[in-house]
């Protein structure tokens, strides 16, 4: 049996060796259609968040133009499009050196590939921004900006999506967005994994987050509703506890300040002492509690009634009655003054604070006598509905309730102006410009919010016309100059 088999091969090699010997060359050759691109530039410019375009793409066919072309775009290794033209979105965040870019054209009839190489350089978009935290039809936080650094931008959502795909969403139940430093924002949602979430503000990625996991041994609840940072040092109020930030050294998320119900805090910074202030609706007082940056329990809970100290003109003033409403935001950023608004619900009058925390101190940088705290303006009729207040540099208190703006003085004496009543949906959110000649105006209407440009100085004065988007906008802030 083998013998044979070898015998079987054996004449098959002879035949093909005859074939070959009448082979007369009879063949037709082609000629590969290799592919030359040209077009693409050395290295390309954009922001963040700005599109990369490149559409000056030419190709030379060797023989003949094809379209059984595939085209994939990538830049640091990722596909940004698969388009014979590159329109895509740049998240990569800003760097000194330039991302590494490629492109690749697939001849599909020969399955040849042909490469592009080119580097691209990022930029910072965030500089000088107007930043919205807006809530979606399923109570999802939403990051949006709009540059201010170009006339007419757009308004570019869902930017901590794309810039940190790897961690989801920011949350659910947004409550507040705010940006303290020029290099730090915070993000603070009553429910998901990053509760207060730390962003970088020069490229949003995510820097880091507190939840209640973040206490070691934290048994409790942390369900944050407001978040107040100065100097380096926060403070969270969660269903009327006071959670202590350390923002800068340690990160540290530290237990709370129990057996109150806390629904306002402010500080002032000292070299070595903090001084705190807070709104007790169980007591319906304001508190004073002390923090030493020199020993581990970072805050103590010792509380005293602003009438065990001195005050501004020798007298507490009297909050009984009174709860929390709003908080007058002021554009300088003084931290040494504080402008708490309390409400009382029987009569409807809104009651607002001047608190002066001071900047004197002894030898020992300890804060002497640094508490006064006055009432300077009462208003009536007011519901207490989710009122947003803001207070300009120029004396004016600036109070929205529902879809109206009214401009107060101060001080008791002055005139009340109705600033503005033309809005669609009920105020949400404001903002003034870093120059407070404009005030940005979030509302909502049950589906939609609208951000108004409305003027500072005229009253019933819009500037431009407003900003549409989907979902409702809870908070607003700014980075940089504003430079138009």
């Amino acid at each position: 049996m083998k013998i044979k088999n070898i015998w079987v091969a054996g004449m098959c090699l002879l035949a093909l060796v005859g074939a070959c010997t009448d082979d007369n060359g009879n063949y037709r050759y082609s000629t590969l259609n290799s592919i030359e691109i040209e077009g693409v530039e050395e290295v390309y410019n954009v922001d963040q968040m700005d599109t990369l375009k490149i559409e000056t793409l030419k190709l030379h066919f060797q023989v003949e133009e094809t379209d059984e072309l595939d085209f994939e775009w990538k830049v640091n290794n990722k596909v940004i499009s698969t388009e014979r033209f590159c329109r895509a979105v740049m998240t990569e965040v800003p760097r000194n050196a330039n991302y590494a870019g490629v492109l690749c054209v697939t001849d599909r009839a020969t399955d040849l590939k042909y490469y592009a190489q080119f580097g691209v350089k990022v930029g910072t978009a965030f500089s000088n921004a107007l930043f919205v935290l807006s809530e979606d039809a399923d109570g999802t936080a939403v990051l949006s900006m709009q540059r201010r650094d170009r006339e007419n931008a757009p308004l570019v959502h869902s930017i901590f999506e794309q810039v940190n795909p790897e961690f989801g969403h920011l949350g659910k139940k947004p409550k507040q967005l705010i940006a303290p430093y020029s290099n730090g924002m915070y993000v603070v949602c009553a429910e998901g994994d990053k509760k207060v979430a730390s962003l970088n503000a020069q490229t949003m990625e995510l820097d880091g987050y507190y939840t209640a996991e973040s206490i070691d041994g934290y048994q409790g609840e942390f369900i944050p509703e407001h978040f107040f940072c100065y100097y380096g040092m926060g403070m969270v109020i969660s269903e009327g506890q006071l959670f202590l930030l350390n923002l800068f050294d340690s990160r540290t998320l530290h237990e709370p300040v129990t057996g109150h119900s806390f629904a306002w805090a402010g500080m002032n910074s000292a070299a070595t002492t903090e001084v705190w202030f807070a709104y007790d609706e169980n007591t319906e007082q304001f508190l004073h509690l002390t923090c030493d940056r020199n020993k581990d329990q970072m805050l103590h809970d010792q509380a005293a009634l602003f009438d065990e100290v001195e005050v501004f003109q020798g007298e507490a003033p009297i909050t009984t009655g009174l709860k929390y409403l709003t908080y007058g935001e002021r554009v300088d950023g003084s931290d040494n003054v504080m402008y708490p608004v309390l409400w009382d619900p029987a009569s409807g009058t809104a009651h607002f604070y001047e608190i002066n925390i001071g900047f004197d101190f002894d030898t020992n940088w300890e804060p002497i006598n640094p508490f006064s705290c006055r009432e300077v303006l009462q208003r009536p009729n007011l519901s207490g509905e989710h009122p947003v207040c803001l207070l300009s540099d120029h004396g004016y208190w600036f109070f929205a309730e529902g879809k109206k703006i009214v401009r107060f003085y101060y001080e008791t004496g002055g005139t009340d102006v109705d600033w503005y009543s033309g809005l669609t949906g009920e105020v949400t959110a404001m903002l003034f410009d870093e120059k407070q000649e404009r005030i940005f105006v979030a509302t909502y209407d049950g589906t939609q919010s609208r951000i108004y440009e409305l003027s500072a100085l005229n009253a019933n004065e819009s500037l431009k016309e407003p900003l549409l988007m989907d979902g409702k906008i809870v908070s607003m802030t700014a980075a940089g100059e504003w430079t138009y």
